[in-house]
């Protein structure tokens, strides 16, 4: 509690900081000395092609942010004046929409404007839908596993996504897969013969090579994360030296 009660205070804090900017934005506005388009940052630089993100509906979509923010945790906080058990539920409800609030808080900037400046500028339109539905993925794991950090329940989200499976789609595949073994069977033994003798050599083979597949493949799995974290290294260095040697 004393933790996330620090966290508050310190956005609180960024976000006092930022409504004072927007304050004198809105102010210099009002009295018709800027326009809305004067108050812009280029990612990463004008140099170079870049993404031109505008002040003040940046600021205006994180203040709303804070306010949602604010007021689940508001509640999540008043633990003394709900003490009864659905008092309980309603803070910890409470508490999984605040963690959900503040993680799109520092996403929205972190994730999203970079996401944006490589949708532009580097991808392709033609994959842009793809790359949309990429990034969409990543935003949303990245804040599954936020909130679950920040209300200390960890695996929560994959726990109740097995539990769906075992209750929906695995009796389903349970009972579909004795009569669909026995059809695949049966269409083998009738018409493996018919079959070229490499074509179906390889069959077999790919039938015998699954199991030990399986199993190398969750020894990678731990390489495979390494392998992830490496890279994104070296794409972290690689953006480093661009903007040192276009921007510095």
């Amino acid at each position: 509690m004393k933790s996330e009660e620090r966290r508050a205070l310190v956005l609180l804090g960024i976000t006092a900081v930022l409504a004072s900017m927007l304050a004198t934005m809105y102010a210099l506005m009002w009295t018709n000395q800027k326009k809305l388009e004067d108050f812009f940052f280029n990612f990463p630089c004008s140099t170079v092609p870049h993404l031109t993100v505008y002040d003040v509906p940046l600021l205006e979509q994180l203040i709303r942010t804070w306010i949602l923010y604010a007021i689940f945790a508001f509640f999540y906080f008043a633990e003394d004046w709900f003490q009864s058990k659905k008092g309980e539920r309603l803070r910890t409800f409470c508490h999984v929409f605040a963690a959900f609030f503040m993680g799109y808080y520092f996403l929205n900037v972190v994730w999203m404007v970079p996401g944006l400046y490589v949708l532009i500028v580097w991808i392709p339109s033609q994959f842009g839908g793809l790359y949309y539905i990429a990034v969409l993925i990543g935003l949303t794991y990245t804040q599954i596993r936020f909130i679950e950090m920040a209300t200390g329940t960890r695996g929560a989200v994959k726990q109740l996504l097995v539990r769906l499976w075992k209750g929906t789609g695995k009796p389903v595949v349970g009972a579909a897969n004795p009569p669909l073994a026995l059809l695949l069977a049966r269409l083998w033994n009738k018409y493996n013969t018919r079959l070229p003798p490499r074509f179906r050599n390889r069959l077999v083979w790919l039938r015998k090579f699954i199991r030990p597949a399986r199993i190398q493949r969750k020894l990678l799995r731990g390489r495979v994360k390494t392998v992830l974290i490496y890279v994104l290294a070296a794409f972290v260095i690689v953006l480093a030296i661009l903007y040192r040697t276009y921007c510095g």
